[in-house]
């Protein structure tokens, strides 16, 4: 399975997020005020209006919550890189909480949701995305 091509979306709200990534870490926005967790990130937390966020590393350990395989590449540029998986990951403490990631290293499509998984970037033209493989046993 490969790495499609992807370039991240530029966008001033989601910096640190893509920054955090390309230096092998997991960021996510939080309440100011109270530690939440949110993401995706809305105009304003929701528990605190006004508040703000503040940006927080995270586990970098999860588990998979659920996923899909690609098997036809449909990214600009993008010939080879199909089939690979796609998945929502659950980050160890963080409840509800779910990151859209690559999922590296998973073949048997019946034992993916629930495997516990750790943070593994991966590049991709040129960036680095979020991607997730089986944490060792």
């Amino acid at each position: 399975m490969g790495v499609p091509a992807f370039a991240p979306p530029h966008s001033d709200e989601l910096r640190p997020y893509w920054d955090a990534i390309r230096e092998g870490r997991l960021a996510l926005p939080a309440c100011a005020r109270c530690g939440k967790v949110w993401w995706y990130p809305l105009a304003d937390t929701p528990c605190h209006p006004g508040a703000g966020y503040v940006w927080v590393d995270v586990a970098t350990e999860g588990t998979v919550y659920t996923f899909s395989t690609v098997h036809r590449n449909f990214l600009p540029g993008d010939t080879e890189a199909a089939p690979y998986m796609v998945g929502l990951v659950e980050p160890d403490g963080l409840r509800g909480v779910r990151v859209v990631a690559l999922l590296l290293g998973m073949l048997d499509e019946e034992d993916v949701i629930g495997t516990r998984v750790t943070f593994a970037p991966a590049p991709s033209s040129g960036y680095v995305v979020p991607a997730f493989e089986p944490a060792p046993a």
